[in-house]
Order: C-alpha cells, then structure tokens, then sequence
C-alpha cells in the first residue's frame, strides 16, 4: 500500500490517529520503564515508624472486621434465600393440591352428569 499525500496509508484515511500513546511508548522505552514505573513516586514516612505500624494494624483490623461482617450478610442473605425458597416450594405445592382438588371436584361432578345421563337413557328406554 502507497501512502498518501500526508504521509497516511489508505487503511487509515477517515480515521482518526492517536499519535499521543505511541510517543508516550517511546518516551518510556527512552527512560528504560514502563507506564507504572514511570508514575510511581517513593515518599518517605511521615512521623514515627511505631505510629506508622499501629495505624497499619488498625487499618487490618478494620478490613478484618469488614471481612467478617461480609460474611455474616452473607450467611444471613443464604439463609433468607433458603426461607423464600422453601415458601415458593410451599406455595408451588398449595397450589398443585388446590389444582387437583379443584380437578377432584369436576370429576365428581362430571361423574355425576354422567350418571344423571345413564339413569334417564335407562328411564327413557324403558318407556
């Protein structure tokens, strides 16, 4: 492929071309790191160590609380979850039992109107 008048290949006409990422690459590659490398800033510790050390134990403590609530919802979302569960599953069966007394109850009747039916084509035939 030829470039063009501009110096782009045909591939990028009508595109719009970052050119800021590949400087900054090169830029890097010059100063022998990578983009994290090249953003990370060493600061020296303000204050005494000893304090440094119990703020750092305390933050641990907190994220290990944190922990354990996190796990007590949980514990507490499981067993809620278990709970709808098994009222659907109540609800799934009311309703099943519900169908088939319902069903139970046409039956009968149906039964019924059979018999109603018999008892007078025996009435009629016998006339």
């Amino acid at each position: 492929m030829q470039p063009q008048a501009g110096g782009e290949s045909r591939s990028h006409v009508g595109r719009a071309i970052d050119l800021r990422a590949s400087r900054e690459r090169g830029k890097r590659r010059q100063a022998g790191g990578s983009r994290g490398e090249a953003s990370l800033e060493v600061q020296a510790v303000q204050g005494d160590i000893s304090e440094t050390k119990e703020e750092i134990n305390q933050v641990k403590e907190e994220i290990s609380e944190l922990r354990n609530k996190i796990k007590e919802v949980e514990q507490q979302t499981a067993a809620q979850e278990s709970k709808v569960e098994a009222a659907r599953e109540r609800l799934r069966d009311a309703r099943n039992k519900e169908e088939k007394e319902e069903a139970s109850k046409d039956l009968e009747r149906l039964e019924g109107k059979e018999k109603q039916l018999r008892d007078e084509e025996k009435q009629l035939r016998d006339e």
